[in-house]
């Protein structure tokens, strides 16, 4: 009797060391609930019906919409296309789920995790270390520490975005690195280091293809800004993404595809800006509030531009 109650302990006693084992690797995942998927999902094709329902009851029952292919389609069927298979979208695609690991949150999708920020109730260490992999899969993405106390970030090569408000007002932030190839091209979003006026530079991330709104404004310490590129690779700067930079001082951004509003105002100590402008516009308060700035290039288009802002142009290499 008292083999057989061992025997019939055995599986529970194995999943318990699994669960230890597990705990010992630092991660914990949880499932993400389909059910608010299903139920939007469900609503949706409930209005596609309603929509469709009330369009055969109405005068647009006759009317009929060409595709570009040719294909005639009646205009009740549209909405119900559109919204069934909106909706039979979320019902079968599920939210990634949730991995807890060294007391960060990860999304988990079948090929990429994605950084949330802390756990719940959770101390950011002054010295943030990411992992390249969560569970398996590479970790790409990053955000969800505004805010907190965090002096240095260190990030893997495989991190490819930084995303909306990521570090946005971390009072104490000095220094970001990803580690890896430079050469990796990273989208840097709005607002991700806005308000952090300690933070004196990125390592391993030259290749940015595009920097969002206020991505670095009012970050006071920032002097010098160093991006790779060329006619392969060029950098989208989007509205005030440099505003406020106080001690800026040098910016070289090689193949600009546009240049937002203000995106270098308030920037008294900015001096220099190495740029080629490929296709974008310099508004007159690009430079708004700013010292005296040359933008050094060759290019005619960027020379008129510059002008066009009020600022001195010179050749490149000087």
């Amino acid at each position: 009797m008292k083999h057989k109650f061992c025997s019939a302990l055995s599986p529970a006693v194995l999943l318990a060391l699994g669960t230890i084992a597990r705990a010992e690797a630092g991660g914990t995942r949880v499932p993400g609930s389909r059910l608010p998927n299903v139920l939007i999902g469900l609503g949706l094709i409930a209005l596609g019906l309603f929509l469709f329902i009330a369009m055969l009851a109405g005068r647009q029952k006759r009317e009929v919409v060409v595709t570009p292919t040719g294909l005639p389609i009646p205009m009740p069927l549209i909405p119900l296309l559109f919204l069934g298979a909106a909706g039979i979208f979320l019902i079968t695609t599920g939210p990634p789920d949730t991995y807890v690991l060294d007391d960060v949150r990860y999304a988990l999708r079948a090929d990429s995790a994605s950084a949330l920020g802390p756990a719940k109730d959770a101390h950011v260490p002054e010295l943030l270390t990411l992992p390249g992999t969560v569970d398996g899969v590479p970790l790409t993405s990053v955000g969800g520490f505004g805010g907190s106390g965090v002096v240095e970030v260190k990030l893997p090569g495989s991190v490819k975005e930084i995303r909306k408000d990521a570090f946005k007002g971390c009072a104490s932030l000095e220094w970001v690195q990803r580690n890896g190839l430079d050469e990796m091209p990273v989208c840097i979003g709005d607002g991700a280091f806005r308000d952090c006026p300690a933070l004196t530079g990125l390592a391993g991330m030259n290749r940015i293809y595009e920097l969002g709104a206020g991505a670095f404004q009012n970050c006071a310490a920032l002097e010098e800004v160093f991006v790779k590129g060329g006619s392969d690779q060029s950098v989208e700067i989007k509205k005030e993404a440099f505003r406020g930079c106080s001690a800026l001082r040098k910016v070289h951004l090689p193949c600009v595809s546009s240049l937002g509003e203000r995106a270098f105002a308030e920037c008294p100590s900015l001096e220099q800006l190495e740029a080629e402008i490929i296709n974008g516009n310099m508004y007159k308060n690009t430079f708004e509030g700013s010292g005296k700035v040359v933008v050094y290039t060759d290019s005619d288009w960027t020379v008129a531009q510059a002008h066009k802002a009020g600022v001195e142009t010179a050749p490149a290499g000087l």
